[in-house]
C-alpha cells in the first residue's frame, strides 16, 4: 500500500498537490499533508496564524490541528464550500463588476479588523526581511528600497497578504477566504497594492491580459470608494511590495515582472 493510498483511506480523495503538500479532503474536512522533512515550526506557525484569524467575523475555515500521519505532519482544517470566485470569473459565470462587488467588501471588513503587533507578524518588519535579504538585488536597490519603506505609514489592519479572486471560495450562497499563509498586521494600503499588483503586474499569466487590466482598474475603483483609501496611497507600496515578492514566486516570467516595477519605482500608477 503506498502513502498516499494510506492518506486517501485515513483523509478522503486528493484534492490538489503542490511543493510542499498533498491536500486530500472529505466532504467537511481537509488534510494538508507536508512533505516528509518539512520544518515542523512553520506548520505549527501556519496553524497559529490560522486559528488568530479564525478570531474574526471573517469567513475563513476553521483549523482542528495538527497531527502525524507515518512521518508526515498534517494539517487538518474546515473545507470551504464552491468554487473559486476566480475560476467563476475566468468560466464567465461571474462578470469582474459582480465579482469585484463581492471582494471589496470582504476586504474593506477585514482592513477595519486591528491586530496587535503581538498576535501576527508586522508587515513592514516581513518586507524589510525579504528586502534586506534577497539575493537578487544589489546592494544600492536595496537602500534605496528601504529608505523608501521607513518613510512609508505604519498601521495594525488585518492584512491578508494574497487576496484575490482566486482565493475567495463561493458555494453560491457563502464566501471563504482561504490562503492565509502571508497574513500580517500592517498598515491597508499595502494589503490593497499587493491586491492590485495581482491583478495589474501578475493576473496577465494567469488570465487574458484584458481581463486582468479590467480587474485591477475595477479594484482602485470600488476598494477606494469604499475604504477612503487614495490611489496614490496604494500606489506608494508598489516598489516595496514588488521588492518583497520579488524572487519568491516560482514562474520565470512573473519575477521578471516584479523586477520591471522595481526598476521603475515612482512612476506606476
Amino acid at each position: 500500500m503506498t502513502d498516499e493510498t494510506a492518506f486517501i483511506q485515513k483523509y478522503g480523495n486528493i484534492l490538489g498537490r503542490g511543493k510542499t503538500a498533498l491536500i486530500c479532503g472529505t466532504d467537511d474536512v481537509v488534510a494538508k499533508i507536508y512533505v516528509e522533512g518539512f520544518a515542523k515550526q512553520e506548520i505549527f506557525h501556519e496553524a497559529y496564524l490560522m486559528a488568530q484569524v479564525e478570531q474574526s467575523d471573517l469567513p475563513v475555515p476553521k483549523v482542528y490541528g495538527i497531527e502525524q500521519c507515518g512521518s508526515r505532519y498534517v494539517l487538518k482544517m474546515g473545507r470551504a464550500k464552491g468554487r473559486s470566485l476566480g475560476e467563476l470569473l475566468l468560466t464567465g459565470e461571474i462578470t469582474p463588476e459582480a465579482c469585484m462587488d463581492i471582494l471589496t467588501p470582504l476586504q474593506v471588513q477585514m482592513h477595519q479588523i486591528q491586530i496587535p503587533e503581538t498576535f501576527l507578524p508586522m508587515k513592514k518588519s516581513t518586507l524589510y526581511t525579504n528586502i534586506r535579504y534577497n539575493p537578487l538585488l544589489t546592494d544600492a536597490e536595496k537602500e534605496e528600497l528601504l529608505n523608501l519603506l521607513g518613510t512609508l505609514p505604519d498601521g495594525h489592519s488585518l492584512c491578508h497578504g494574497d487576496f484575490h479572486a482566486g482565493n475567495v471560495q463561493s458555494d453560491g450562497e457563502n464566501y471563504s477566504i482561504l490562503d492565509w499563509a502571508e497574513v500580517s498586521s500592517g498598515p491597508a494600503a499595502s494589503d490593497a497594492c499587493r491586491t492590485y499588483l495581482d491583478y495589474k503586474y501578475l493576473g496577465k499569466y494567469l488570465m487574458p491580459e484584458e481581463l486582468a487590466e479590467r480587474m485591477a482598474e475595477l479594484f482602485l475603483e470600488k476598494y477606494t470608494a469604499a475604504s477612503g483609501i487614495s490611489r496614490d496611497e496604494i500606489f506608494a507600496w508598489l516598489p516595496i511590495t514588488a521588492a518583497g515578492l520579488y524572487g519568491f514566486v516560482q514562474d520565470k516570467e512573473m519575477n521578471q515582472e516584479l523586477r520591471s516595477v522595481v526598476l521603475a519605482r515612482g512612476t506606476q500608477g
